[in-house]
């Protein structure tokens, strides 16, 4: 069993990558399983592969659709952040 503080001190790790993007409205951004792999490998020295598929399984990073690729993933957060862009982009929803 992962202890939720290191998912989270990863989690964290990923989502100050991300913030680093957010901040220049760049929402479209993904990171592939590798590259969320090289940074759980900062928080840790073993079971990579166990946390990463334990970041999926809370859904606190989740595999998003790519036209361009396959295995692209965002935090929760940065998903959230892209998913409403869309929405007042389009119109959808008015800002």
């Amino acid at each position: 069993m992962i202890e939720q503080s290191l998912l989270l001190s990863c989690l964290d790790l990923i989502e100050e990558k991300e913030i680093k993007l957010l901040t220049w409205g760049d929402t479209s951004f993904y990171f592939n399983k590798n590259e969320i792999i090289e940074l759980i490998k900062l928080k840790t020295s073993t079971n990579w592969e166990e946390i990463f598929e334990e970041l999926c399984e809370q859904s606190l990073v989740v595999e998003v659709k790519s036209a361009y690729t396959d295995n692209c993933y965002r935090s929760r957060m940065a998903e959230a952040i892209y998913l409403y862009s869309n929405l007042l982009n389009d119109g959808t929803v008015e800002s």
